[in-house]
C-alpha cells in the first residue's frame, strides 16, 4: 500500500488514508477530494529502533548543527542519532523543515521575492530546504533545485564574483512548490512583503 499521500472522508464520516497503491478512484473517492489530498506530503521520516533514532530528510545546511552536536553518522539515506537526541532532533526538524516525521503534512506553493534573503558573501541561497540559486566558480549562476521556477526578474548567466548578493535589485521572484504550510506561514510572518502563500 505505501505511505499515505493524503486523506479523505468516507460516507460514514471516517477519515481514510490515500496511498499511492490504494486505487483511490476504485474506493469511490470523489475527484475533488483526491485533488485536495495531493496537497499532503511527507519529506521527513523518523523511526526508532534499538535505542537509535533514524532520520531521513532532504539536505539543508541548517540541519548540520544537530548532526555535529550528536556526532550522528550517515547510514544509507538516514542519519543515525542516539535516542537521547530525540528532543533536539524534533525541534530542529520542526524549525527547519516544518514537520517532525510523524506523518503527511499539508503543503502549499510559495511565491518568493528573493531580495530580502540575498546575504552578502554567500555563494548560494537556500529557502524551504531547496537550493534556489547557486553561484559557481567564475560567477556562473544557476537555479539550484529543479522544483524551483523563476516567475519574474532578470537572472544573469554570470555575475562579477561568486557572491549571490549581486542578484539584489533585479526583481527576481520564484515559485517554490510543496512547502509545508507551517513552515511557509512562519516565513510569511517574518518577511510578509517577500512571501506569498498560494492556496
Amino acid at each position: 500500500m505505501g505511505r499515505p499521500i493524503g486523506f479523505y472522508t468516507d460516507e460514514e464520516g471516517r477519515k481514510r488514508p490515500i496511498t499511492p497503491g490504494s486505487g483511490a478512484r476504485k474506493l469511490g473517492v470523489p475527484k475533488q477530494s483526491l485533488l485536495s489530498a495531493k496537497t499532503f506530503m511527507q519529506r521527513v521520516h523518523v523511526t526508532e529502533k534499538d535505542d537509535k533514532l533514524y532520520v531521513r530528510c532532504p539536505y539543508d545546511p541548517a540541519f548540520d548543527w544537530v548532526v555535529q552536536k550528536y556526532h550522528a553518522r550517515l547510514s544509507g539515506k538516514s542519519w543515525v542519532f542516539p535516542k537521547s537526541a530525540r528532543g533536539d532532533v524534533k525541534l530542529a526538524l520542526d524549525r527547519i523543515y516544518g514537520e517532525t516525521g510523524e506523518g503527511p503534512v499539508e503543503v502549499v506553493n510559495v511565491h518568493v521575492k528573493v531580495d530580502p534573503f540575498l546575504t552578502e558573501g554567500m555563494n548560494h541561497l537556500w529557502l524551504f530546504n531547496r537550493k534556489v540559486f547557486d553561484a559557481h566558480y567564475g560567477g556562473y549562476v544557476t537555479v539550484g533545485d529543479r522544483t524551483v521556477s523563476i516567475k519574474s526578474g532578470d537572472l544573469p548567466k554570470r555575475i562579477s564574483k561568486q557572491d549571490i548578493s549581486e542578484l539584489k535589485g533585479r526583481g527576481i521572484e520564484v515559485l517554490i512548490p510543496f512547502v509545508p504550510r507551517k513552515l511557509a506561514e512562519r516565513y510569511a510572518r517574518q518577511k510578509p512583503n517577500a512571501i506569498k502563500i498560494i492556496e
